[in-house]
């Protein structure tokens, strides 16, 4: 199957840009320790770097939900046609869709970040059942 073959190499693709985001995180946890006591000079010069590495984040979270989110979608279809339940599929869809949709709502409107929140959850369940449905699943005779 195509489908399944190009949906793990999108997420293969997908996958590194996830992990620069995680790490990022640590690093913003980093940057802010000590910086009241910080002279102005260092200050300005770690707020430099936060907004510089939050521009990196946001990017690195834009491409992982367009590179994963296409190879989430191509997975979803595939899954269709080997003959795993229907709602899994259409549930791989919604999570792109609000992954993409929080992407570009956070560029939007701040608050609409929360979308790629929601879809990290969304996310999470989407591989939960997976498993159970791979676990479920006759072997084939």
């Amino acid at each position: 199957p195509v489908n399944a073959l190009l949906g793990k190499a999108f997420g293969a693709l997908g996958d590194p840009f996830l992990i620069i985001l995680n790490i990022n995180g640590f690093v913003f946890l980093g940057m802010s320790k000590g910086f009241g006591s910080a002279v102005p000079a260092e200050q300005a010069a770690r707020a430099a770097a936060y907004m510089a590495l939050e521009r990196f984040s946001t990017v690195s979270e834009a491409v992982f939900w367009m590179v994963f989110g296409t190879g989430l979608v191509l997975f979803s279809v595939a899954l269709r046609r080997e003959g795993f339940p229907r709602w899994l599929g259409i549930f791989g869809r919604i999570t792109v869709a609000v992954g993409v949709l929080g992407v570009i709502g956070a560029t939007i409107a701040f608050e609409l970040g929360i979308l790629l929140g929601l879809a990290g959850l969304l996310l999470a369940i989407w591989a939960i059942a997976m498993g159970i449905a791979l676990y479920r699943r006759k072997p084939p005779q």
